[in-house]
């Protein structure tokens, strides 16, 4: 139903004051419905302008080799995916291998010559503890023997005085009886001769005895001096094989550095996802730290955007922020800002592909909820 106030057949019958009448009355509707066309329009300026577009970021990992060396096989292909640990590629052992054949064959030779040298040892020592046993042995021989001579000396010498007696016994009969003319002056010669003799053999055998006596002393001290001396046991072996064990060790070492060469031949995914790039094929020389091909996570769990350098001082960390799924509109959610750049820089031309001019802003990261599954560069509207 038509409001008379506004009906056109009615407005042509009104007189000119009537419609003035009714100009002033609708007045305030028209001077409110003007300022919603200029209030409306900058609303959705200010909204738009508190909208920034961001991505969700990616994880990617270069797989590269920590030697040069020629590239055997890849074991992936571009867009496989991976799981953590996995095989990625591999590069020529070839020289590796002999290095190890090598070194191994030198600890091999090593170790023979460990086993003839404690051999040599073991007999050298062997010798060295029979050289010591005939040494004590004969030092106590000697001992023993000049001990016998000094008393062979002493017995000779006391059959010797013992006869010597007898015989001055028989001449002091003898000279008796010729005194008493019992006896012939001959006889008394011949025990006379007889006792001389005796006497001047145990005269030697004094001297020979006391000669006997000292060396006796002399080889009883040698033996004594050398039995203080003596070593029951040769000087260690493990320490005799000391310098071949260091050399047995520096083999140990090499061995284990080669091991470790071979560990480098071979690339493993650092984690899961895709082959997004290979940068070299089968036979061609990689440097060291070049890398290989490299792989992107499969999920994202965060967006980045960029506020512009005019609004940069609003922008805090903790900030809260509302983001919008550009592939499901209908989906959002509230976040903080969890990290703001250091600096402004030049915002990716993705943000706007038809600006003449680049345009410059301040990074910041929004974390994604765990929930989410937002494959990296995905789009988001996110409202400050």
């Amino acid at each position: 139903m038509t409001s008379p106030a506004l009906n056109p057949s009615l407005l042509k019958n009104l007189s000119p004051r009537h419609l003035r009448f009714h100009l002033r009355r609708l007045t305030p509707l028209l001077v409110w419905l003007g300022a919603l066309m200029v209030v409306i329009p900058l609303y959705f300026r200010q909204e738009a302008g508190g909208s920034v577009t961001g991505f969700a970021s990616e994880v990617r990992y270069s797989v590269a080799s920590e030697k040069a060396g020629r590239l055997d096989r890849l074991e992936v292909a571009l867009n496989q995916d991976v799981e953590p640990g996995q095989i990625v590629a591999s590069f020529e052992d070839d020289e590796i291998l002999l290095q190890l054949r090598e070194a191994r064959a030198e600890l091999d030779r090593l170790a023979h010559e460990l086993g003839r040298e404690r051999a040599l040892w073991e007999l050298d020592a062997a010798g060295q503890q029979v050289d010591q046993q005939t040494n004590l042995r004969r030092f106590a021989r000697d001992a023993s023997d000049a001990h016998i001579d000094y008393l062979a000396a002493l017995a000779d010498l006391a059959e010797n005085r013992i006869e010597m007696q007898g015989l001055e016994l028989t001449l002091g009969r003898t000279r008796q009886l010729e005194e008493q003319e019992l006896t012939s002056v001959a006889a008394l010669d011949n025990d006379r001769v007889a006792f001389d003799a005796l006497s001047e053999k145990v005269a030697a055998q004094e001297s020979a005895l006391a000669a006997a006596l000292t060396a006796h002393r002399d080889a009883e001290n040698r033996y004594r001096e050398f039995l203080d001396g003596f070593v029951l046991d040769v000087p260690d072996i493990e320490l005799l094989l000391m310098p071949m064990k260091s050399s047995l060790e520096v083999q140990e070492i090499r061995i284990e550095m080669v091991n470790l060469e071979i560990s480098k031949c071979v690339l493993r995914a650092p984690s899961g996802g895709r082959v997004v790039e290979i940068f070299h094929d089968t036979g061609e020389v990689v440097a060291a730290g070049q890398p290989v091909l490299s792989i992107l996570e499969p999920q994202s769990t965060g967006v980045v955007a960029y506020i512009p350098e005019q609004r940069i001082l609003d922008m805090e960390p903790g900030a809260m922020v509302k983001l919008r799924r550009v592939a499901d509109p209908g989906q959002s959610f509230v976040s903080s800002i969890a990290a703001i750049g250091a600096s402004v820089e030049q915002m990716p031309l993705r943000l706007d592909p038809l600006a003449a001019i680049p345009g410059w802003g301040l990074e910041v990261y929004i974390p994604l909820p765990g929930s989410w599954n937002v494959k990296p560069g995905e789009a988001f509207l996110i409202s400050f």
